[in-house]
């Protein structure tokens, strides 16, 4: 059960250049679980629910936040 998750990738760019170590989250604008990934060296993300069990985002519109991932456990911890 729970709510209805949809599988979410992507590349972040800016200016045209791959950004790497990219916090992307996605929060729902309903209720329901953030969803998070980090970019690797080619700009390229994967979300997975907050708690890490299942892929993807829920369905529906979210606001996008990106961080600089360079101080991940300030963000994560």
């Amino acid at each position: 059960g729970g709510p209805q998750m949809a599988e979410v990738e992507g590349t972040v760019k800016r200016k045209g250049k791959v950004l790497d170590r990219v916090i992307v989250e996605f929060w729902p604008e309903g209720n329901g679980p953030r969803s998070i990934g980090t970019t690797d060296e080619n700009g390229r993300f994967v979300l997975t629910s907050d708690d890490g069990k299942r892929p993807g985002a829920l369905v529906g519109k979210h606001r996008v936040v990106l961080h600089d991932g360079s101080g991940v456990k300030k963000f994560l911890g």
